[in-house]
């Protein structure tokens, strides 16, 4: 009786001093791997502008990586697995069972796929870390370092910064063009557009301070992102810049009542900036290459490149086939690709389960779309809300060309999963913080 007495009084001083020791640990590691996560984007983006300088546009996708490429991915998988491990380890009740049992599910829907389709040597390389390969289930565990209190303020300012330092990216990449040409400008900016749409989504959809003279500068990666997504010419990114405007529309009627004045606001951040680049850029070289790049994107705009794909699709995967899915390392037959196709489709969803089958759709679905749902029906109208539009903007995505995998901007959105996921009491102003 009295050994038990004794013993209860330190359990929560036990459970406290954990917490203090695990909570820098888990802060840093998630800090370090967005940072090597980010120089690993900068040293494949390199790559493929080296091998675009060549003129040989067929194989920028499969440029050499340099040391620098493998050593910071090295990084990001071992500190990112790090954080989510550990966080998932003294989770306690932070995150609520259902979730983490949907999250096991998943991790068992995704080593099922790759079992399925990988072999002995396969599990043995760097196939592992491939968009089909196990690791990719277990990177979500990414989303429990955030499902904590006192890792969300450094997770905001991380997302600024990466908001900031893409911005500087795309900027300078733009201005370094020597051709208005498609395959030259998406082998420059395609990787860091691809990062910067979500921290930009972050940085206008948190929540503001009523008055402050700064809230107009919190544009400008958006406007760097449709500035570059003209130069690509890609049809998609305009479609996720419209989305994000609706949802930063959405977000403020329900913040304030008043959703038309942040489209004005916009609309008149957009026309300063357009205004000022068309003068400070007249006859140079890189207004010739958006005037060119405008041209090459208005004929774009109509083509249709998805319905052949998809006919194809069907016509040589049966819908059983998309019941448990073909496995990691399934292929279908795509007219004009040879050998068979081993991509998936243009359709995310639709790739889950040609891989993973239903059981991988399912489970993907509950753990990274049900906590950002859960959100929106909440009322909670602060930066819990604010994660939650930039995970559904990735879910949007994903309804085109996007797949989960190692990278930037999936990250960010594991981290914003996670923050939707983390109780609503834990959130320092995570109501209104106007």
């Amino acid at each position: 009786m009295t050994g038990s007495l004794a013993a209860t009084p330190a359990a929560p001083a036990f459970a406290a001093a954990r917490r203090a020791f695990v909570r820098p640990i888990i802060s840093g590691l998630v800090v370090a791997g967005l940072a090597a996560s980010l120089l690993a984007t900068v040293a494949l983006q390199g790559s493929r502008v080296a091998q675009a300088g060549t003129g040989v546009w067929e194989d920028v996708a499969e440029a050499p990586r340099p040391a620098l490429y493998y050593a910071a991915h090295a990084i990001r998988i071992a500190a990112l697995t790090g954080a989510g491990l550990l966080a998932f380890a003294v989770r306690g009740r932070r995150v609520s069972s259902s979730l983490a049992a949907w999250f096991l599910a998943f991790v068992a829907a995704g080593l099922l796929c790759a079992f399925r389709g990988m072999d002995a040597g396969d599990l043995l390389s760097s196939r592992i870390f491939g968009t089909t390969g196990p690791w990719l289930a277990l990177l979500s565990l990414l989303l429990f370092a955030s499902a904590r209190v006192d890792v969300l303020p450094l997770l905001g300012r991380a997302f600024e910064v990466l908001a900031w330092t893409l911005t500087g990216l795309v900027a300078w990449e733009a201005v370094h063009l020597r051709s208005y040409l498609r395959p030259e400008t998406v082998a420059a900016l395609s990787s860091y557009l691809n990062a910067l749409y979500f921290p930009a989504a972050w940085l206008v959809l948190r929540p503001r301070v009523a008055g402050t003279g700064t809230r107009y500068l919190r544009w400008v990666p958006v406007l760097a992102y449709a500035a570059g997504s003209i130069l690509v010419q890609t049809r998609l990114n305009l479609v996720m810049l419209g989305l994000l405007l609706l949802a930063d529309s959405w977000i403020s009627a329900r913040r304030t009542g008043r959703p038309i004045a942040r489209v004005v606001e916009f609309a008149a951040v957009a026309a300063a900036a357009i205004a000022l680049a068309s003068w400070l850029a007249e006859g140079t070289r890189l207004a010739r290459l958006f005037e060119m790049s405008f041209l090459g994107l208005a004929e774009r705009i109509g083509e249709d490149s998805r319905t052949g794909q998809l006919a194809a699709f069907f016509s040589d995967v049966s819908a059983t086939d998309l019941l448990l899915g073909r496995g990691a390392r399934a292929t279908w037959n795509w007219p004009g690709m040879s050998p068979r196709w081993a991509g998936g489709t243009d359709v995310g969803y639709l790739s889950l389960l040609f891989f993973g089958g239903v059981p991988l759709l399912a489970t993907w679905c509950a753990v990274h779309l049900g906590p950002p749902l859960r959100v929106l029906r909440s009322g909670d109208d602060g930066a819990r809300l604010a994660c939650a539009a930039v995970v559904l903007l990735w879910g949007a995505r994903m309804l085109s060309s996007s797949f989960p995998s190692l990278a930037l901007e999936y990250e960010v959105v594991l981290l914003c999963v996670g923050a939707c996921a983390a109780p609503p009491r834990d959130l320092p102003g995570a109501s209104a913080s106007r």
